[in-house]
């Protein structure tokens, strides 16, 4: 499982026993600031450091703090931006869940739909910006925020919390622990499927607006692509408009012509690039995702982890702009 390479390049001699349960904040010595910064005992910002060099150990504790902090990202997504937790699939005895705005389902208000790809926990961007930077940086909560304030309903997909390990939804599987996969959300494609027939089939609204980060992208164009799912193609005509954050699909002749005309007409994906502003071009044409995609430049910062805080203005922008 991924360690940061910033972390790994800090490796030190450490006899220092690393815990086994680790549940809390508190039990990693850290508490979070109010702007979602997790920082040490004497107000320091975090840091990941890897304990000796045990790989499997620092893994695990890693995704420990990792769980802890989405933990954290899904109650201030309850709390402070209003969304309700709902099981997928509906009423199984063993269910993931989803995150969606009380009236998302019956408003005709525009839903912006969310998935995020990569592995990444419910309602988080990017594990290594979670812990290393906040829950500001690192999930969806400044994202939902401003989408609610424009107008908004939002619904958050789950699309890797595909089993149970001990009983509980787990985004991460370690190699020795035995898993028990969640019927009918067992692969992120199986998870998408049963929120768009237990969900968005029936939802009010036909101004859907998707955003995809990572291989969310190939996941939803995938099954927005199936001509023999009429689920699917119901879904598909609702859909005003979709953002792809470094995109993970290509057009390798694996979609019709005509949904490759969808995906022209109704998209456009957004990639971290090292160029200067200055010397690039508004929007360059990347024919391998079949959409404009816009070059989003990185400045100091050329981690693909920022990119939707960095694109957020213009992709916000193209939405609403869709969204007739």
């Amino acid at each position: 499982m991924f360690v940061p390479k910033s972390a790994l390049a800090r490796f030190t001699a450490s006899t220092q026993a690393i815990p086994t349960r680790l549940t809390t904040l508190a039990d990693f010595g850290l508490e979070l600031t109010p702007d979602g910064r997790a920082v040490d005992a004497h107000g320091q910002p975090y840091n990941f450091k890897v304990h000796g060099r045990d790989y499997d150990a620092n893994s695990r504790r890693f995704l420990a703090l990792v769980t802890v902090l989405a933990s954290l990202v899904k109650v201030r997504l309850i709390q402070d931006c209003g969304l309700i937790e709902r099981p997928v699939p509906d009423s199984a005895p063993r269910a993931c869940s989803i995150l969606y705005s009380p009236d998302a389902l019956t408003t005709s208000d525009p839903l912006m739909v969310f998935a995020v790809g990569s592995g990444e926990p419910l309602g988080v961007v990017n594990k290594a910006s979670l812990v290393n930077e906040g829950l500001t940086i690192g999930s969806l909560l400044p994202i939902v925020a401003d989408a609610q304030q424009n107008g908004y309903k939002v619904l958050i997909l789950n699309l890797y919390e595909n089993a149970l390990v001990a009983g509980q939804p787990w985004p991460f599987i370690p190699d020795d622990f035995e898993m028990d996969p969640i019927p009918g959300s067992d692969t992120p494609d199986a998870h998408l499927q049963s929120v768009v027939e237990v969900y968005l089939a029936t939802a009010a609204s036909r101004r859907i607006h998707i955003v995809t980060y990572n291989d969310g992208s190939r996941l939803m164009l995938d099954y927005l692509s199936c001509l023999t799912n009429a689920t699917a193609q119901t879904l598909k005509d609702r859909v005003q408009a979709v953002a792809m954050l470094a995109p993970t699909h290509h057009f390798d002749g694996q979609y019709t012509p005509s949904f490759q005309r969808w995906v022209q007409a109704h998209s456009r994906a957004w990639r971290l690039t090292e160029i200067p502003t200055s010397a690039m071009g508004a929007i360059t044409t990347d024919s391998s995702h079949g959409c404009d995609c816009q070059l989003v430049g990185a400045g100091d910062n050329t981690s693909g982890d920022h990119l939707l805080t960095l694109a957020w203005p213009e992709v916000l922008q193209y939405l609403r702009s869709r969204a007739l």
